[in-house]
């Protein structure tokens, strides 16, 4: 008569089968799981920035005696040469606001040589270091502020392309080179202007992710506003 321990065994045969169950099912959800803790991440890293730049945009604001930064859309020729002076002044004081910063130029960013993705994530639109804010059309010396916390901010730009623009500046909730680059993941343009705020799942254009921004901080989807932006990332 067989021992209690040999009658209720697993034949090697049975252990290699439920092993291979439990590794299609892990293969099966482990990417949903991670691409949830990614969806997590990004949110709370958005959070965090975005009360970063509120206070920097009011302290701005106060500094040079308009209410918002959308008083600033009334300097609609802003493009002209005669306002630089005044814009890089205001730049110089937006970019005081960020402690203990590292500066980039465009030269120190074409090192990296980094990609920037559309919002759909098909498509390469653009180098890094040309994001908005990074242009010499409103300041005289733009830069993007690596903060410790290692998220990124630009200078202040204003592209006017008719009286719905205003100012404008990119940020990054984890820097460049952390990735995804990605508007409306990582990557966001903040304006006061409205042209081309495109932000969805179907426009393949380089425009589109310009107006995630305002999607990610309502936290609603930009397709079926019931639903959450964050939660409809990577879907």
């Amino acid at each position: 008569m067989l021992p209690i321990a040999a009658r209720f065994g697993f034949t090697l045969v049975e252990v290699l089968i439920t092993l291979g169950v439990i590794g299609v099912i892990a293969a099966m959800t482990m990417p949903s799981i991670y691409q949830n803790i990614q969806r997590k991440v990004l949110k709370v890293q958005f959070t965090k920035m975005d009360a970063v730049l509120q206070q920097a945009m009011k302290k701005t604001s106060q500094e040079f005696s308009v209410d918002s930064f959308n008083d600033f859309n009334t300097l609609n020729t802003v493009p002209k040469e005669e306002n630089k002076p005044y814009f890089s002044e205001v730049d110089l004081y937006w970019g005081s606001q960020f402690a203990g910063v590292t500066r980039l130029t465009r030269n120190d960013l074409r090192t990296y040589k980094k990609k920037v993705t559309n919002f759909k994530g098909t498509k390469e639109v653009l180098n890094y270091e040309n994001v908005y804010g990074m242009e010499y059309i409103t300041v005289n010396q733009p830069y993007m502020y690596l903060l410790q916390s290692g998220a990124t901010v630009t200078s202040l730009t204003y592209f006017y392309h008719g009286a719905g623009d205003g100012i404008t500046f990119t940020f990054d909730t984890n820097g460049p080179f952390q990735g995804p680059n990605r508007y409306g993941y990582d990557l966001f343009i903040y304006t006061t202007g409205g042209w081309n705020k495109l932000c969805n799942n179907t426009d393949t254009s380089r425009f589109n992710g310009r107006g995630c921004y305002d999607w990610a901080k309502k936290d609603q989807n930009p397709q079926n506003p019931a639903k959450g932006y964050w939660d409809s990332l990577y879907k």
